[in-house]
């Protein structure tokens, strides 16, 4: 009986205890820096590449990559690129030929770390074709930046527009030539170019036509070294005409005649000249 009593004794003590005792709670503030970590960015892609332009006009390309930052892709506030010839560098005056700067870039939306990055620029129809390069730069909200970038090529390309849709010989007596009339070649093109010549006769249902080789052709406005027209494509290849320049298309003339045969009978007569762009 007495050992069961020490043990019965020792439980209501531990019993007692447990209810008895005092319980305290108290909090303490917690604080940490988190360090601002500079963002990340693999090199670019191209929507086209190499890029064929679009004559007398723009082409829009865009430069593209998903940049990253370790404080989440939200920290990345904004982007900008450069697009330049490899005649020029990053850091030079923008003009249309060889470098374009995009100061504000789309950013997309944030997704975890990452955040796309489009950068478009509008290339001119003279931009130089040789090799490009594209270089985004990102920066975050702690002004920390990130930069890189993709090597392109512009295709050459040939083009032109003329002065007018009609070279006007007006009122010639048969047996004749008449005075000397010019057309304007614009070149719309990025590479220096010449051009092809050739023509139809020209006629008036039911009289004989007006012979092709009637038509003369010269570079010169006083018709000095002057050739016969073709059926045939022939080309001038001492034209040289340059590409454009921010200025404006560079341009220079054909200079035309026609020699009416005698015994053509009256009235108006219609033909074709073709001139065509060529590769210098």
């Amino acid at each position: 009986m007495l050992l069961k009593n020490i043990i019965l004794s020792g439980l209501i003590f531990v019993c007692l205890v447990m209810f008895a005792g005092i319980s305290f709670a108290d909090g303490a503030d917690s604080n940490v820096t988190v360090n601002n970590q500079p963002p990340g960015l693999p090199a670019p892609s191209l929507s086209e590449n190499p890029v064929n332009l679009v004559p007398s006009g723009t082409k829009t390309i865009w430069c593209y990559a998903t940049a990253s930052d370790p404080n989440g892709g939200a920290d990345i506030t904004s982007a900008s690129a450069v697009f330049w010839a490899n005649t020029t560098t990053m850091g030079d005056p923008d003009n249309g030929a060889n470098h374009y700067t995009v100061a504000s870039c789309s950013l997309g939306t944030a997704s975890g770390n990452d955040r796309p990055v489009n950068c478009s620029v509008n290339l001119q129809y003279y931009a130089n074709n040789t090799g490009w390069t594209c270089n985004i730069t990102v920066q975050d909200s702690g002004a920390l930046t990130a930069s890189n970038w993709q090597p392109f090529n512009i295709n050459p390309s040939i083009a032109l527009s003329l002065g007018s849709p009609l070279i006007e010989f007006g009122s010639v007596m048969p047996g004749s030539t008449s005075g000397t009339q010019n057309e304007v070649i614009a070149n719309r093109g990025n590479d220096p170019m010449d051009v092809q010549v050739s023509g139809t006769n020209m006629v008036k249902p039911p009289s004989p036509p007006i012979p092709v080789n009637k038509i003369d052709w010269s570079l010169d406005p006083g018709m000095s070294g002057k050739s016969a027209l073709s059926g045939s494509p022939y080309t001038i290849t001492t034209f040289d005409l340059v590409e454009a320049t921010d200025g404006g298309p560079s341009t220079k003339s054909i200079y035309w005649a026609v020699n009416v045969p005698t015994g053509t009978p009256f009235g108006t007569y219609t033909g074709t000249i073709t001139i065509t762009a060529q590769s210098s």
